[in-house]
């Protein structure tokens, strides 16, 4: 245990250290304002959307929140002991605590990647599914909920339950000797599965456009709902597919420097090795701020569409009845949400 204590003081002392620690709460503190603005700008005056699509963009912000609270709350205590402790073995901690922290921090990590699969299969319910989609209510949503929090509990008491819960961590991480493989291999996995999500939702985008083309040249056998449905899944996979694509370049930022990290710097001093560590992981502190920053940004291009829409079904031309039967069931359903952001 002295032995033990003496190393926790190295880490007081390198300063670096704690520099990253305050970028990583800084981040953290930027996204939980960018998260504030966003559910208040979208989600108080939130687009007529589908109630399983609204359950699952619950879950993502559910998990970004956590993210960055988690981080503050980590990083405060451990810099918390840095400026308070009296002797050096009160900077050790306890791993039951420590891990009550960090642990449900990887599982928001993996819980982004959780999200993205959620959304894809909603969207591909919504693209293949569409004649019952519009028609159902929040059980399916609420389903895929479940599902996803249930897969990532599991997935995360995988890689802790052999955690020695009553020992002591010189440096209060996630990462172990007992759960460091398991980790790399899961970042490695879900890495491949956000990739194949990527080629999902690009070819339900490409799969909705061809189709609503081709409805339009059928001018025969034209379907008013059809249409609809097909309009409404472009809108949304425009807003997801960046989100998606944003996500796994980040990952994959994050996955590349970590793994650089090991391989060059793991037998360096530790408090360098987690000071690198720790800097690595500011790539998901930046991801909470810039995926749900993204997304706002395209709802906001999809409003502006959707209003343009609801002036084409006012002003539309005579003859086109059509096109226009279309553009008054997208006033009906728009309208109303659109006119209340022009007049704000």
């Amino acid at each position: 245990m002295e032995n033990s204590c003496s190393k926790a003081e190295d880490y007081v002392r390198y300063q670096p250290l704690h520099f990253v620690q305050g970028v990583q709460v800084f981040f953290a503190l930027i996204s939980l304002l960018v998260i504030a603005i966003v559910l208040r700008r979208f989600w108080l005056q939130m687009p007529i959307i589908h109630k399983n699509l609204k359950i699952l963009l619950i879950n993502a912000f559910v998990f970004y929140t956590f993210h960055s609270l988690l981080v503050i709350a980590a990083q405060f205590m451990n810099m918390l002991k840095y400026f308070t402790y009296t002797s050096n073995c009160e900077i050790v901690s306890q791993a039951l605590p420590c891990l009550s922290i960090r642990a449900p921090t990887f599982l928001c990590m993996t819980g982004f990647s959780m999200v993205q699969v959620s959304l894809a299969y909603e969207r591909m319910m919504a693209t293949f599914k569409r004649n019952n989609y519009e028609k159902s209510g929040m059980k399916s949503g609420i389903v895929v909920s479940v599902v996803t929090w249930l897969a990532n509990i599991l997935l995360n008491a995988y890689i802790f339950y052999e955690e020695d819960f009553g020992g002591f961590k010189i440096y209060c991480g996630a990462t172990s000797d007992r759960n460091a493989q398991k980790i790399l291999y899961v970042t490695y996995v879900l890495l491949g599965i956000d990739i194949a999500i990527i080629l999902v939702n690009w070819f339900l985008l490409s799969h909705n456009k061809k189709r609503l083309t081709s409805s339009r040249k059928m001018s025969k056998s034209y379907n008013l709902s059809y249409l609809y449905q097909t309009r409404e899944n472009i809108f949304t996979m425009n807003a997801i597919l960046p989100m998606a694509i944003v996500h796994s370049l980040i990952y994959m930022l994050y996955l590349g420097a970590t793994a650089i990290s090991r391989m060059f710097f793991s037998y360096t001093n530790p408090p360098v090795f987690t000071t690198i560590l720790e800097a690595c992981y500011i790539f998901p502190v930046i991801y909470t701020c810039a995926v749900p920053l993204i997304f706002s940004q395209l709802l906001y291009k999809i409003q502006a569409q959707r209003l343009q829409d609801s002036k084409l079904a006012i002003n539309g031309k005579p003859g086109e009845e059509t096109a226009k039967r279309y553009f008054n069931q997208l006033a009906t359903s728009w309208n109303s949400s659109a006119l209340k952001k022009t007049a704000k």
